[in-house]
């Protein structure tokens, strides 16, 4: 934690950075100022657009081509980065400012080995002899908690998981005992196990190492965990900064208490119907097996009442995914059989298959590439409901109405995907799957790629849409906030087997299985509630 006295290691003073001629606004960063102090974690947040990753690509001295800085400081350690020629820019970057990044299988050499990664910062810094800059490289993988650092430094990017390439990052960007650490979203990508340890790791080196940390991030849970302070941007300015505590319990800007609302709790909302209710899909015994003996799935058996929300949870690799796909047969199930009301779907021919399908339909994680961005929004739609049996001319006049259904203007129709944003792209995604008017609709990680205003919108909306229609829906998610916000049931999968099942109540509330807890327990922001409207809004100037 942040001592009372520490000092600015970094200082922004009225930072603009201009984005080209054409764009939706002039500035992608505007008249920022903030400061980040010894030993302490500032986390910037903001959804999608706000400037947070100009921002720190802007005191890196590193904003994206076409980008430029056109006014204010950034002042690190008393000299003012933004006046430094390149060379002495990069002098400083990787040796005094270090960065974290989102991706790490990105951010590190496929064809490099990684202790010989780490090695290259010492070359480049430092006059380390090669004895003692293998040594070095070894007693960093140490620190970052990997085991059998030897066996990690002479291994190549792919043969270590997710975590272990994130803490390889890591030690990379501790190698020259920098006075501030750039962290941009470098959990996101992790399981939230993983993620639990990153971010102790993270705070556990501040307290050892006294560094600055800005990081970065739009997960409110993340900041609960890890934040002194927070500074929140919208529109590339900062609307409001100030102790982690207060901001999280006593918003006072309305953009940041729109943000808090948005955060879904990790209560759930609904409650469990009464009675036994006859199921709408059983599956029995299904099993995926892939190539090299891979057992994907294994065995799962559950089956699932009409009009509620089974919620598939567990981390990558888990399963969740290739169950779902299992079901609709999108791909072959190795063995077991499914349901879908009366409909053994696991031994239709292809031809009935494709007649049958309509039964199912499938919401994908990515709503920029699940649409085709040469046929306008209106074909896409029209083209479902045409195979849903409807002529031309109602399946067009079907696919308005869908768009207003979700949320859109008929005016749609006409328009390309690209011409939409993230939210909107997933709510034409959502028509689309209701146009084959299915009794079951899969959403595999609908809402992960959204900001988390949007993905309140998009919830709510598929929490009407089924109240409205009475469909079923099997939830795919690793986000246990947005399994509590919209389950009845819960699933939870691990290795390709489901562990745990029960309303979403007694799972969560009352977790039995000992990987369930594990889960629960490594939830970011797992004891904090956000602020509902009434409670921020009362607590507001």
């Amino acid at each position: 934690m942040m001592s009372a006295d520490a000092s600015p290691i970094l200082a922004v003073d009225g930072l603009t950075v201009a984005l080209p001629r054409g764009a939706d606004r002039r500035f992608a960063v505007e008249g920022v100022s903030l400061e980040v102090r010894r030993g302490e974690i500032l986390c910037v947040v903001g959804e999608s657009g706000s400037g947070k990753s100009v921002l720190s690509g802007a005191i890196m001295g590193a904003v994206p081509s076409g980008l430029r800085v056109t006014e204010g400081t950034v002042r690190f350690d008393g000299e003012d980065l933004t006046q430094l020629p390149e060379r002495k820019l990069r002098a400083i970057r990787g040796s005094r400012i270090a960065m974290i990044f989102q991706e790490p299988q990105a951010a590190l050499n496929p064809a490099i080995r990684v202790g010989r990664q780490i090695e290259e910062v010492f070359e480049l810094h430092s006059a380390l002899g090669e004895g003692e800059r293998k040594s070095r490289v070894l007693e960093l993988l140490r620190e970052t908690q990997l085991p059998d650092p030897a066996r990690i430094a002479a291994s190549y990017p792919h043969q270590l998981s997710g975590g272990q390439c994130q803490r390889v990052v890591i030690a990379m960007a501790l190698a020259m005992n920098p006075s501030l650490l750039i962290a941009d979203e470098p959990t996101t990508a992790l399981d939230v196990t993983t993620q639990a340890q990153i971010l102790k790791l993270i705070k556990d080196l501040r307290d050892q190492h006294g560094h600055g940390v800005l990081f970065v991030t739009h997960d409110f849970g993340v900041v609960y965990d890890i934040a002194d302070r927070i500074a929140v941007m919208r529109g590339g300015k900062l609307v409001e900064i100030g102790a982690a505590s207060e901001i999280l319990s006593r918003p006072r800007h309305p953009y940041t208490r729109r943000l808090l609302e948005s955060v879904p709790s990790l209560v759930p909302k609904r409650t469990t119907p009464p009675g036994e209710l006859p199921p709408v899909l059983r599956v029995e015994g299904l099993s995926k097996i892939f190539s090299g003996g891979v057992r994907a799935v294994h065995e799962v058996s559950l089956q699932f009442p009409r009009a509620l929300t089974l919620s598939i949870v567990g981390e990558s690799g888990s399963g969740k995914s290739t169950l779902a796909k299992a079901i609709i047969r999108l791909i072959e199930p190795s063995a077991g059989r499914v349901w879908i009301q009366d409909i053994d779907f696991a031994n239709l021919s292809r031809a009935e298959l494709a007649k049958r399908r309509r039964l199912i339909q499938m919401i994908f994680q990515d709503p920029y590439g699940s649409l085709n961005p040469r046929r306008r929004v209106g074909s896409v739609i029209a083209r479902a409901a045409a195979l849903r049996g409807l002529d031309p001319a109602a399946a067009w006049h079907r696919a308005g109405e869908l768009l207003e259904l979700v949320g859109l203007k008929r005016e749609a129709l006409h328009r390309l995907p690209q011409q939409f944003s993230g939210g909107q792209r997933q709510r034409i995604g959502i028509a689309r799957a209701l146009a084959m008017d299915p009794d079951i609709v899969i959403a595999d990680e609908s809402v992960s790629a959204l900001d988390v205003s949007v993905q309140r919108q998009v919830l709510r909306l598929i929490d009407e849409l089924q109240r409205r229609n009475g469909m079923t829906i099997l939830f795919i998610t690793h986000d246990l906030r947005v399994a509590a916000e919209i389950s009845d049931y819960i699933a939870v999968m691990r290795r390709g087997e489901v562990v745990e099942f029960g309303p979403a109540q007694t799972v969560l509330g009352s977790p039995a299985h000992p990987y369930t807890q594990q889960l629960i327990g490594a939830a970011p922001g797992r004891t904090w509630s956000p602020p509902r409207a009434d409670e921020s809004r009362a607590a507001g100037p």
